[in-house]
């Protein structure tokens, strides 16, 4: 029996990852969220850390859209 994810990022986290791959085509890509800056390193793409909280700037921040200054 599987165990209900309690996470509500992990569903956005996992849509990000597989978008990167694609638009990398690159299938076999590791992609990591950390609070460390963003990059690459050989195989593997770092992207910004997405909490459980979700807010718009962590979204936007990981999806790499600017936010615009209000």
């Amino acid at each position: 029996m599987t165990k209900p994810n309690d996470n509500p990022a992990d569903p956005f986290k996992k849509a990000l990852a597989e978008a990167t791959k694609t638009l990398a085509n690159t299938p076999d890509m590791n992609v990591t969220y950390s609070v460390d800056p963003s990059g690459i390193s050989g195989d593997t793409v770092r992207l910004p850390q997405v909490t459980r909280r979700m807010t718009t700037a962590e979204i936007l921040l990981a999806r790499g859209t600017p936010m615009l200054m209000r």
